[in-house]
């Protein structure tokens, strides 16, 4: 008797450069987008076909479960990851079922060495007939690993300016962003990360005035609230330490 194909792994690659996606939760949702970028793939690596379903309460509970956060918590999390698509919106819009492409582009060496077919996101509809009859424009498709072709990953494009900024908010990166592409027309994502990260110069930073007129400034070194007369003594720093000012209180 053939032994039962495996349709899940056992583990998964986990790079110590952040891709495009997780930066993106990261900067938006802290550590708890982290942790949930990681965990969901825990459960996508293990789940067969590496589809999870999404759509029924209990379903929905064991996914929050299983990445240690709330569900409201987690819907809104997964709605991102839909909007930058690490998952496929397709199967997310017409089933909440979570599939996510770059997950198994990063897995398919795995099914590679088993000389066996790579799951395909239409893999789980072939199984359950059921499903492609309330989904008549379903259509299933196959590939096997070794034959795939080769695609640049989505997570090494270049991300938009306005993403860039996003994630380093201090930084002026207008000029660095023209300059990165004037060099290198074909830069990829991690080298604009490498370039922004050295990159010096900080957003001029901006002032509210009182009603009077008068800047509102705080010292850098022991926080005293100041009121600069003009830009001449804002630039001047601060008169207890003689540092720069900054334009909020340091907590």
């Amino acid at each position: 008797m053939a032994r039962p194909k495996k349709r899940n792994i056992d583990y998964f690659p986990h790079d110590c450069h952040p891709n495009r996606y997780l930066n993106i939760l990261m900067s938006k949702y802290g550590n708890i987008g982290y942790a949930v970028y990681f965990r969901l793939n825990e459960v996508l690596g293990k789940t067969e076909n590496h589809t999870v379903f999404y759509k029924k309460p209990f379903e929905k509970e064991y996914l929050a479960s299983e990445t240690g956060v709330q569900v409201e918590e987690l819907d809104k999390i997964l709605s991102t990851m839909v909007e930058i698509e690490y998952l496929d919106q397709e199967l997310w819009e017409s089933s909440q079922t979570i599939w996510s492409d770059e997950f198994i582009d990063s897995i398919s060496t795995v099914y590679d060495n088993r000389s066996t077919d790579i799951p395909t996101k239409y893999s789980f509809q072939e199984e359950n007939p059921g499903f492609l009859k309330k989904n008549p424009q379903s259509k299933v498709k196959k590939r096997k690993g070794k034959k795939r072709k080769e695609k640049e990953s989505k997570s090494e494009a270049l991300l938009s300016f306005d993403e860039y900024q996003e994630l380093f908010p201090d930084k002026d990166l207008k000029d660095s962003f023209k300059k990165l592409l004037d060099m290198n027309s074909k830069a990829k994502h991690d080298d604009a990360m490498k370039w922004f990260e050295r990159e010096k110069k900080l957003k001029k930073m901006t002032f509210q005035k009182t009603k009077s007129g008068l800047f509102k400034a705080w010292c850098s070194k022991c926080n005293v609230k100041s009121f600069p007369n003009d830009e001449w003594q804002l630039k001047r720093g601060s008169e207890c330490h003689g540092v720069e000012y900054v334009n909020e209180p340091i907590k």
